[in-house]
């Protein structure tokens, strides 16, 4: 008999968010200042919290990065970090780029886009606002919950109200807040 010893990487992922955005002390871990963890201990302490996962390894991991198209983690010399969608209360810090494209967007779903319009972009359960390099993924995120509405945040304006950005990817950037220089272009 021949029994599946492959970790549910869909679960896997999820539980990685939870742990390294989230809850990393339900899970006995502890990040560093930038948000980093072990591998290993990681994983160890994923499958003692979910025993379905305690087969998870490192390659589990990378073919988890490989395949998705968000790209939340990164791995480096034996440690694992969440790039971005943190909600937890130690603050992870992301250094500041002048390298920012002229316009980036933000996705939202549609009940929300008053609120914004009139407020600008605050990072409510996160630690910081995630904006997007393309039109398309703003939508993508936005569209998690319900028919997304697409914000254009003209940089260079909001760098001039004192907006600061952290570049954690080729298509994702991030800002504490974003106060104004937002039109509405989509939805």
């Amino acid at each position: 008999m021949d029994l599946d010893m492959s970790v549910d990487l869909v679960r896997l992922s999820k539980t990685v968010s939870h742990a390294l955005r989230h809850e990393p002390e339900a899970y006995g871990i502890a990040l560093d200042a930038n948000g980093w963890a072990g591998v290993d201990e990681l994983l160890a302490a994923i499958g003692r919290a979910v025993p379905k996962l305690a087969g998870a390894t490192e390659a589990d991991l990378r073919q988890i990065l490989a395949t998705s198209d968000k790209q939340r983690f990164e791995i480096a010399d034996g440690r694992v970090r969440a790039r971005y969608g943190h909600s937890l209360v130690q603050q992870i810090e992301h250094p500041e780029t002048e390298s920012v494209p002229a316009v980036l967007y933000h996705g939202t779903p549609v009940q929300s886009a008053e609120v914004v319009a009139r407020d600008g972009l605050r990072p409510m359960a996160r630690q910081r606002v995630h904006l997007s390099g393309t039109v398309e993924l703003a939508a993508r995120v936005g569209a998690r919950r319900g028919r997304p509405v697409v914000f254009a945040i003209d940089t260079a304006r909001a760098r001039a109200e004192g907006v600061r950005f952290s570049r954690v990817d080729d298509d994702v950037f991030l800002a504490d807040r974003i106060p104004g220089a937002l039109r509405r272009i989509e939805g």
